[in-house]
């Protein structure tokens, strides 16, 4: 809708200092250039129009005679209410117009003797006004503005004036313009910055970075193989070739920090020699259970990465005694993680270990059922300052050897598997352990339940966040109750597996009391019914995963039951057969 106000005098612009960029409701007043007080004044016009530091123009009166100028630059508009009263006569003809959308910065063009003020024919002078442009909600409407041009002023009479502006009187007119339509400024792929696209594909799999996404453009392609998504390597997930991998360690060199190349097939001297080349920052690597990795290898890797301090060569069939010479040879390395389980080291492996690397903190050498009560008594003693980590297979491991592991007293993670020697003795002396957060039991048959309920009635347990006690027969619902009453605030993974004593009294005081516990095993508890299990579900906000594998009493419906109420709960009954609930399917 067009509204105007037409002042029968003749009259100039005045009054305009700075307008703020945000202000929404701004006021110009234009005082006649007769002796009258009589003000025009315009609100809600929007402030945008007005902007731009470089804009200069001059108040002319109605013949074109030079006023005063003024500057346009961002600030506040002159408080009228400051001024005199004698300026201000409320009772003059008051006319309002209202622009109802914000507008870009104006540009003053040349019309013939005159010149025209409109908005509806400016262009957007940065990139700043035309995003203002976009988000406006509101359908765009132009202002303009017609008065004289100050370099033609003296050749501008009143009467050509007044017919320029259709009024017979000489006044200046002020108008609405509508159906004004802006400017779209269309954005395209190549304005996106890389680092937007860099966060989008960190959330891709790395396999889909190399299959797909290098082929989508050359910039894409850059991007894809750019160092930040390549910190961590994980080539288990995706049977890749040690030729794959060598074609992505030359793209990026020096990006690896950690490398997962477990289980890969027809790995070759060549392959590694290129991952020792392009990454001399690896500090994680785990070559677990292939078959083609040799001491001569390693020999590459620890000559060009020093600052390796993790490697996992579990079930290597190559990882023997040569290896680990291989590894005395190279004792200026910052290795402090090795995991040698299942791999055919013997007591001289772990001697020379023991002279030429004094700073180990995690070792695993489970699996290994000959290595003598004396070598692990050794270990025991030599890293006894730095030990925080030992996994341990413990056939035919004696009391006396439990004894000396746990004067360990960094220890927060300890693991012992086929326990079947070990007495209650073994049990109390796991209270010198005070930082113990993971231990492992397996299958304890001499461990009875007096001694586990004795060794959990103490604070030193109520840190502990995994606990497994899988085939510990002795144990029963007492000793189970203890456990949840000990650390129930902490623990997230319990193991009692084929622990037979067991009844859901025991679990359901875990039901009551572990409301931390995100996975709960019970393979083999034929006397579990599960009616703790709405318990179990109302108070474990956190748990996901339950096994009754060889729970012959707790039947599907109560299991099904239970995944209706938990939808993140994933359940596996007596056959292993996997119960979600339907909307995850």
């Amino acid at each position: 809708m067009t509204q105007s106000c037409v002042l029968s005098e003749p009259c100039s612009l005045y009054g305009i200092e700075s307008l703020p960029f945000e202000l929404t409701q701004s006021e110009i007043i234009l005082k006649p250039s007769s002796t009258d007080d009589h003000l025009l004044k315009v609100s809600s016009v929007p402030s945008d129009i007005f902007l731009g530091a470089s804009s200069r123009t001059l108040t002319t009166d109605l013949f074109g005679q030079v006023e005063s100028d003024f500057s346009l630059e961002q600030g506040s508009l002159k408080d009228i209410e400051s001024l005199p009263a004698s300026e201000i006569n409320l009772a003059s003809s008051l006319q309002t117009i209202r622009a109802s959308s914000r507008e870009t910065s104006p540009r003053l063009a040349s019309n013939g003797g005159h010149q025209t003020w409109s908005t509806s024919s400016l262009e957007a002078e940065s990139r700043k006004d035309k995003e203002s442009l976009l988000s406006s909600d509101a359908p765009c409407q132009g202002l303009s503005v017609m008065g004289t041009d100050p370099e033609h002023a003296d050749s501008v009479d009143s009467e050509a004036l007044s017919q320029a502006h259709g009024h017979s009187d000489g006044g200046v007119e002020l108008k609405h313009l509508d159906s004004v339509t802006p400017t779209v400024c269309s954005v395209s792929m190549e304005d996106v910055p890389d680092e937007v696209f860099l966060n989008i594909f960190s959330f891709l799999a790395q396999e889909d970075l190399c299959r797909h996404v290098t082929r989508v453009c050359k910039r894409w392609h850059r991007l894809a193989y750019d160092s930040t998504l390549w910190r961590k390597l994980d080539c288990s997930r995706w049977r890749s070739t040690g030729y794959q991998l060598q074609q992505i360690v030359l793209r990026i060199p020096g990006a690896i920090r950690w490398l997962d190349i477990s289980a890969m097939d027809n790995l070759t001297l060549d392959d590694v020699a290129a991952v020792s080349v392009n990454c001399p920052e690896l500090t994680y690597l785990d070559v677990g259970f292939v078959d083609d990795f040799n001491s001569d290898m390693l020999y590459l890797i620890l000559m060009n990465c020093p600052k390796l301090c993790f490697l996992n060569v579990e079930g290597c069939r190559n990882a023997n005694n040569e290896m680990m010479l291989t590894l005395a040879k190279t004792s200026g390395c910052q290795l402090r993680q090795l995991n040698f389980s299942h791999c055919s080291l013997t007591d001289e492996s772990l001697t020379l270990l023991m002279k030429h690397m004094t700073g180990i903190t995690h070792l695993n050498i489970d699996g290994i059922s000959w290595i003598s009560d004396e070598v692990v008594r050794q270990l025991a003693s030599t890293y006894q300052d730095t030990l925080e980590s030992l996994e341990l297979d413990g056939n035919d491991l004696s009391d006396s050897t439990m004894e000396a592991v746990c004067g360990c007293q960094r220890l927060h993670t300890l693991s012992v598997s086929f326990c079947d020697d070990l007495s209650d003795r073994s049990v109390r002396h796991l209270l010198r352990l005070k930082q113990l957060e993971k231990l492992v039991l397996r299958k304890g048959l001499g461990l009875s339940a007096f001694a586990v309920t004795e060794c959990f009635t103490s604070s030193v347990m109520q840190n502990l966040a995994y606990l497994d006690l899988t085939e510990c027969q002795q144990l029963n619902d007492q000793g189970v109750q203890a456990i949840a009453q000990c650390c129930g605030r902490s623990v997230k993974t319990l193991n009692l597996a084929w622990c037979w004593l067991v009844t859901d009294r025991g679990v359901e005081a875990v039901a009551q009391h572990c409301w931390k516990m995100e996975k709960l095993y019970l393979t083999g508890l034929h006397r579990l019914e599960g009616a703790w299990l709405p318990v179990a579900v109302r108070n474990m906000k956190h748990l996901t995963y339950i096994t009754f594998e060889q729970c012959n009493e707790v039947v599907d419906p109560v299991i099904e039951e239970a995944v209706r109420e938990k939808h993140d709960l994933v359940i596996l009954n007596y056959y292993g057969e996997v119960f979600i609930h339907r909307c995850q399917q």
